[in-house]
Order: structure tokens, then C-alpha cells, then sequence
């Protein structure tokens, strides 16, 4: 009589373990996307810093440029004759 109940918990072991051995395998393929992902998303920020950087050297560069040019359209407007005086 162990016959039929062997066979049937035999089958039900041996259909397991590929069962079990296919979750682990999705299992590590998701850990290692989760791993993939993470580091894509440091580089995404260490990419957005950099990006800040260059802006805000950049606007700075700008700002500079632009007090130079202010400070020489002062320059020619005070050697300039008054219109209006005139």
C-alpha cells in the first residue's frame, strides 16, 4: 500500500523542487535588478551635481560678464555730453 502514496509524494517533491528552484533564480535576477537600479540611480545623481555645477559656474561667468559690460556702459555714458543740457 506505500505504493501509490510514495509515488504521489515522490511526484510532489520532484515538481518542488524545480518550482522552488525557478523562484530562487527570479528571486536573485530581482536582487541583482534592485542592484542594477540603484547604482544607475547614483549615477543619475552624481550626473544631476555635476550638471549644478556647471550651471552655476556658468551663471556665475554670466553675472560676471554682465557687471563688466554695466560698469563700460557707465564709463561711455558719463563721457558722453547731456543731450538735454544742450
Amino acid at each position: 500500500m506505500a505504493g501509490p502514496n510514495r509515488d504521489a509524494q515522490s511526484s510532489f517533491w520532484f515538481g518542488w523542487r524545480p518550482h522552488h528552484r525557478q523562484n530562487e533564480r527570479d528571486r536573485l535576477d530581482a536582487h541583482g535588478d534592485y542592484e542594477v537600479n540603484v547604482r544607475a540611480e547614483l549615477q543619475i545623481l552624481a550626473l544631476h551635481e555635476k550638471l549644478d555645477l556647471a550651471r552655476t559656474v556658468e551663471l556665475s561667468r554670466i553675472l560676471t560678464l554682465m557687471e563688466q559690460q554695466m560698469e563700460r556702459l557707465a564709463s561711455i555714458e558719463r563721457r558722453l555730453p547731456l543731450a538735454e543740457g544742450q
